[in-house]
């Protein structure tokens, strides 16, 4: 039967699985992230890959102007090429694309690739229409860290929460508490070995804790032999909550 913890019981082990500050300093960066990924993110990429299908046509087209901008990669300024080109019909068609360094001065002559039905999708050979290119999908780094944060705060939570409300109670005694010479966070792993009280001949568990806090409560229970209440995740069962150690 699910149990109904008080409030502040329950208030206090979601918070010490995970705070709401990082739940919010998550969505903080994830949110500064979409500002580079309004700037910089390729959003011509559908374009360029639809230039690649082979139904695609070229001809020759002029470059007008050739612009250098402001950003570059590997130290190399991306320049603009604003060019001219005319389809069979007689159309006129303007477009622009990019390179990282110089191919082409203003006057050449350039082969360039477009789409039969829409002749405004057009890309010069060689460039790209996107002044980052695909280097620029690294933009999506930022949001997609700062919504992990805020998602794992959030998952460990709500497993906190479920394990106060659902998971098994065990009997447990503290029989080493060891260093392993791995640190967590700039914190000390240490592994701890647990002996089943209440399952006689029970397989011992063994727990990786870097939580200060766990850390030293483990360390008085082993010294006063004292043994510890947890509780046990149902859904995996590896995965315990120690509510002894949350003040």
């Amino acid at each position: 039967m699910p149990r109904r913890p008080p409030p502040e019981l329950l208030e206090r082990v979601k918070r010490e699985a995970g705070s709401l500050f990082a739940v919010g300093f998550g969505l903080c960066f994830a949110a500064f992230g979409m500002v580079f990924v309004a700037f910089f993110f390729p959003w011509q990429l559908p374009f360029e890959l639809r230039l690649k299908l082979p139904d695609v046509r070229t001809a020759e087209a002029r470059i007008e102007r050739v612009e250098g901008m402001n950003s570059s990669i590997n130290k190399v300024r991306v320049r603009g090429y604003d060019f001219l080109f005319s389809t069979p019909d007689g159309a006129q068609v303007r477009g622009r694309c990019y390179t990282t360094g110089q191919r082409w001065s203003e006057g050449a002559v350039a082969t360039v690739r477009y789409v039969a039905g829409d002749p405004n999708v057009a890309c010069l050979e060689g460039a790209r229409l996107s002044e980052g290119g695909l280097v620029a999908l690294l933009v999506l780094l930022f949001p997609a860290i700062g919504l992990a944060v805020a998602g794992y705060s959030l998952l460990e939570r709500w497993r906190a929460e479920r394990m106060l409300i659902h998971g098994a109670v065990a009997e447990l005694r503290v029989t080493a508490v060891e260093s392993t010479g791995v640190q967590v966070n700039k914190r000390p792993l240490y592994r701890i070995t647990l002996a089943r009280v209440d399952a006689l001949g029970a397989e011992p568990r063994v727990e990786r804790r870097s939580d200060g806090r766990a850390v030293r409560f483990a360390l008085e229970r082993l010294e006063s032999r004292q043994p510890m209440f947890v509780l046990v995740d149902p859904k995996k069962p590896t995965r315990t909550l120690w509510v002894e150690a949350i003040r």
